[in-house]
């Protein structure tokens, strides 16, 4: 990071605090710190030691992050996460559907490498996701497949440009894979007041 220009004018100057063993970087810009998620004390201690305010509006973003935590642990920080930021939304991607052919092949081939998915059996479905977060301090909650979105609430002229980059036509297995994985989201009603606009691609290949 600090050798690429790119990423270093996002970083900012002036770096305060820096253990590239630990993985910890600290600027006026930008902070990466290693934590265990599961435990929620050293979570917090972290984030102020870094002088994050927990009252501005905050997105957290958890991508295949809680399905490899006991469910007990990732119940437990979406819990935490709804006490302590009033003004969050938390959007989560991970996997659904354990119980087909494809997820339980997906579930054999990922504990064969060491990395079990410990909470996809406690989160199966879309609702299953929505209601770990309603019952863990959060307002409101929302749940999809990418299947949907794809079919759904993509641009159309962003789909047909994805579709040209490449010649495709294995839509089947396509769509039963964005059937398996699913984005979620959950915050206070008053910041999801434009969640149903149109979501644009334009410029990302």
């Amino acid at each position: 990071m600090a050798n690429r220009d790119a990423l270093h004018k996002f970083v900012g100057p002036g770096v305060e605090q820096q253990d590239i063993g630990q993985g910890r970087i600290h600027t006026a810009n930008y902070s990466l710190l290693p934590v265990d998620l599961r435990d929620l004390g050293a979570l917090q201690a972290s984030l102020e030691s870094a002088g994050f305010q927990p009252t501005i509006p905050t997105y957290v973003l958890a991508e295949c992050v809680l399905v490899y935590m006991e469910p007990h642990e990732s119940a437990a920080l979406l819990k935490h996460l709804g006490q302590q930021l009033p003004s969050a939304v938390c959007v989560v991607y991970e996997q659904i559907h354990p119980e087909d052919a494809f997820g339980q092949q997906m579930m054999r081939n990922l504990e064969s490498r060491g990395c079990p998915l410990k909470g996809l059996p406690s989160t199966p479905t879309l609702e299953a996701h929505r209601q770990r977060f309603l019952t863990n301090n959060w307002e409101k909650a929302e749940a999809t497949d990418l299947d949907t979105i794809y079919k759904h609430h993509l641009d159309p002229r962003d789909k047909r440009r994805i579709e040209r980059l490449e010649i495709f036509d294995e839509f089947e297995e396509w769509h039963m894979i964005q059937v398996s994985a699913s984005p979620h989201s959950a915050g206070p009603v008053s910041l999801f007041a434009d969640k149903r606009k149109k979501i644009s691609l334009r410029g990302v290949v």
